[in-house]
């Protein structure tokens, strides 16, 4: 329940906010001009992996190696100044953070997606290591969110963890051990057939989880899956360079397609 708004700026004059981020005073916000995301650059943006074009079609990359998913869009880079946000916001934890970037996804989600254009919106699951330590899923807080937006006609919990990976994904550098590492590690219950699905995961480093995901989903027979994140590794795109000059994991990921 929301205080009234004479107790809660009386609390802002007694405890004036400081940054999530970097701790330094801002008055009555949540985060200081220095930590505040930038605007999300979308423009030139190719249709289906959302990295940058110079006509904002097709990149060529996803015309020889494209991603499975009908789309992937993100806001951000996952550069130092968004990485330091992410590390608060998973790390110290901050649900409020998480709150934030939410809401900042809801007033851009609109230009990417239609109006009821998702049958459902889905979390992914994090690791439970992850779980452990932050006590919630961060992903679910972002859909709470963007679900306002109406973009989806209902929000689900689809995807469940079944097994642990076998080595935390960062730690990994290899391609095809990050394939190996995701492997069966999603389940889905429920009849998705003819469902199309959206898909929120906070960061895409390579892609290998949200494609093990994506398996899962397409299995339970949803028609068609996208994905939002709000940022992504330039790894990502390295990745499926790697992914390109490697046959069998190239074919196992067209046939999806």
């Amino acid at each position: 329940m929301e205080l009234p708004a004479f107790f809660s700026n009386s609390l802002d004059i007694l405890f004036p906010k400081s940054c999530l981020v970097c701790n330094w005073p801002t008055g009555k916000e949540y985060l200081c001009k220095k930590c505040k995301p930038k605007i999300p650059d979308t423009i030139n943006k190719c249709k289906k992996c959302f990295s940058k074009t110079s006509e904002g079609k097709i990149c060529n990359l996803c015309k020889i190696m494209p991603l499975p998913f009908k789309s992937v869009k993100f806001l951000w880079n996952y550069d130092d100044h968004f990485r330091a946000i992410l590390k608060v916001a998973k790390y110290k934890p901050s649900y409020k953070l998480f709150q934030i970037l939410g809401e900042i996804s809801s007033i851009h989600v609109i230009n990417f997606y239609k109006k009821n254009e998702f049958d459902l919106i889905t979390a992914m699951p994090p690791s439970f290591s992850g779980l452990k330590r932050r006590k919630f899923n961060q992903s679910e807080i972002l859909i709470k969110e963007i679900f306002k937006t109406k973009i989806a006609k209902k929000r689900d919990e689809l995807l469940k963890r079944t097994s642990k990976n076998k080595k935390a994904q960062v730690e990994i550098k290899d391609h095809r051990m990050r394939f190996s590492n995701t492997k069966n590690i999603f389940s889905v219950t429920k009849n998705l057939d003819g469902k199309n699905i959206l898909l929120v995961d906070d960061v895409l480093t390579t892609g290998a989880s949200a494609i093990s995901a994506f398996k899962e989903l397409k299995k339970a027979g949803a028609q068609n899956i996208s994905l939002f994140t709000l940022a992504q590794s330039t790894f990502a795109i390295q990745f499926r360079q790697m992914l390109k000059a490697n046959d069998g994991i190239n074919q196992k990921i067209r046939k999806f397609n």
